[in-house]
């Protein structure tokens, strides 16, 4: 069983993981970004974030990202050749 902390402050989650108990953290970037102004979740330890599905599309189907994955699906064609 993995055991996950909920929370936003940074030092309180880095304490926690002084444990080693726990696999990860799950935490609001938004709650996070209010109680710890300037706080960088990945070094918190954050290994699960909530994001709202209108930024979580936003994050995905840029258009550079739509750009950039048929860039590479066309190398990944000329590379191995017709099937």
């Amino acid at each position: 069983m993995a055991l996950f902390v909920d929370g936003s402050d940074p030092s309180e989650i880095k304490g926690l993981f002084a444990w080693g108990a726990f696999s990860g953290v799950t935490t609001s970037p938004l709650i996070i970004s209010r109680e710890s102004p300037g706080a960088d979740l990945a070094e918190a330890g954050a290994h699960v974030v909530t994001v709202p599905p209108a930024i979580l599309h936003k994050m995905v189907w840029h258009p550079r990202t739509v750009e950039t994955i048929a860039e590479f699906n066309e190398a990944w064609r000329k590379r191995s050749g017709p099937r």
